[in-house]
């Protein structure tokens, strides 16, 4: 249903938002104009001249740069591949397959990773929807490298000379949020490992100019940004980046994207890249939901005719991943919130001698929250400095720079409580959480992800690692 409602509306979007009669007279074969002139006389089918030939002129298209892919991508085999090391039968390059397997250290596929990569790396268009924390950023990274080295065999091998070049962005990956966004930099920088693929990152909060010499410095073949700063790189002549052979575009957490209210961004980053019908371009979309604002999102942008709908999570599953195990207790009134942060901490800090965990994140609502919290909790007994637990705010107001060194020092931490707005609700690794406290509807929620002690829980990430990514 889902799939047959963006094969059946996205024509139509596709033909609103690109073409136009008078590219359609530029660009038609005569026998497409016959037909349309043909239909344009009979009374009938007049208001349908258009869509028919836009509809025979598409289809030519899709035919003709199906028959110049064909022979490019490697055969898929009967059986899914679930195994990282088995990437080699679809073709993977195996300087990737060595940076999965031993740079990286993955073994086995998650589920998403798994059906999402497998279709992928024939060159169509994807919606993926998966949980969050089953390892989507692999899922897309995969396809996504392999179809730059495609592209540009001479970028498999780190040792061959090159011109850096920031107007040659081969793949764009667009994030939601600037931790997220620097969070798959990471990532990606480690697949390209054994490579020659530069990858950069543009976000909001930093500095622009800074990051522009790196580019112009570096070159970049692979940018993750976020769509507030990408908009303004492409649109502005003076950044001197560009994307005129664009291979692939990615969008991760597309709800959030929506959430956040960048559709008008996004609308004109697509402006500034080369049209689908001049320049053929793979197109992957993967989300945790699938609101009806996503699927308007995909019908725009994926290939009506050449795209897969990849669906992990079924109906009478649960809202979280199935290998955290969590308790729940809801507090009722806002007045108790800081209290039960407080009686967690200091339980906490009295099984610190038996070897338990402890590391908290707090979300709330709104930076004005966030920021009273942390502000009032410092000053408490349990909480101040030299009580052994660390505590760290991210938010909208702090600088990046600031944001991510509370990122990076909360996930080294080894007992510590994050106050965070939503930036970091989505796709975030924080290893070692054992509490979660959020605002739920009119109460707050504890969610205690785990009671295990360390010596325990280095046994139990070892297994965990060889079924997620992220």
């Amino acid at each position: 249903m889902f799939k047959a409602s963006i094969q059946r509306q996205a024509r139509l979007s596709h033909v609103a938002r690109r073409l136009s009669t008078v590219s359609v007279a530029r660009n038609a074969r005569p026998e497409t104009l016959a037909n349309l002139r043909q239909a344009s006389s009979q009374p009938a089918l007049r208001h349908l001249a258009p869509r028919l030939a836009l509809s025979q002129l598409y289809s030519t298209q899709s035919a003709i740069a199906q028959a110049n892919r064909e022979g490019e991508f490697a055969p898929v085999p009967s059986a899914a591949v679930t195994r990282f090391s088995e990437l080699s039968q679809l073709g993977v390059n195996e300087r990737l397959v060595q940076a999965l397997t031993e740079g990286m250290g993955y073994d086995a596929m998650t589920e998403v990773q798994s059906m999402a990569i497998n279709p992928a790396l024939k060159g169509t268009d994807m919606v993926a929807q998966a949980k969050t924390g089953t390892g989507k950023t692999l899922a897309f990274l995969v396809p996504l490298f392999q179809r730059v080295l495609m592209d540009r065999p001479e970028l498999a091998d780190r040792r061959t000379p090159r011109r850096a070049s920031s107007q040659d962005i081969r793949a764009i990956i667009l994030s939601p949020t600037r931790e997220l966004a620097e969070q798959i930099g990471v990532e990606a920088r480690k697949l390209a490992k054994f490579t020659g693929i530069i990858v950069q990152t543009a976000v909001g909060g930093t500095q622009k100019r800074e990051a522009l010499f790196k580019m112009w410095r570096e070159g970049c073949d692979i940018l993750v940004a976020t769509p507030g700063r990408l908009n303004d790189l492409l649109s502005d002549p003076g950044a001197r980046v560009a994307a005129p052979n664009l291979q692939a575009f990615v969008l991760d957490e597309a709800d959030r994207m929506l959430d956040v209210g960048f559709s008008d961004e996004i609308r004109s980053i697509q402006d500034n890249l080369p049209l689908r019908n001049e320049v053929e371009r793979q197109t992957l979309l993967f989300s945790a939901t699938i609101p009806r604002d996503v699927v308007h999102l995909a019908k725009s942008m994926v290939r009506p005719d050449n795209f897969e709908f990849v669906q992990t999570i079924k109906a009478d599953d649960v809202a979280t991943h199935e290998r955290v195990p969590q308790h729940l207790v809801t507090i009722e009134g806002y007045e108790n919130i800081f209290p039960t942060i407080l009686e967690i901490a200091h339980k906490a800090k009295i099984a610190a001698d038996s070897d338990m965990p402890f590391k908290s994140i707090v979300f709330f609502s709104s930076t004005a929250s966030v920021q009273f919290a942390y502000q009032v909790l410092r000053r408490t007994s349990t909480l101040s400095r030299g009580s052994g637990i660390e505590l760290f705010e991210i938010h909208s107001r702090l600088t990046q720079a600031a944001r991510t060194r509370s990122a990076d020092r909360f996930r080294r931490a080894r007992s510590a409580i994050l106050f965070s707005s939503d930036v970091t609700a989505r796709g975030m690794d924080f290893p070692n959480v054992t509490d979660v406290i959020q605002r739920h509807a009119t109460a707050f929620q504890v969610y205690r992800l785990s009671q295990t002690p360390r010596s325990k829980q280095r046994n139990m990430r070892q297994e965990i690692r060889q079924h997620q990514s992220m």
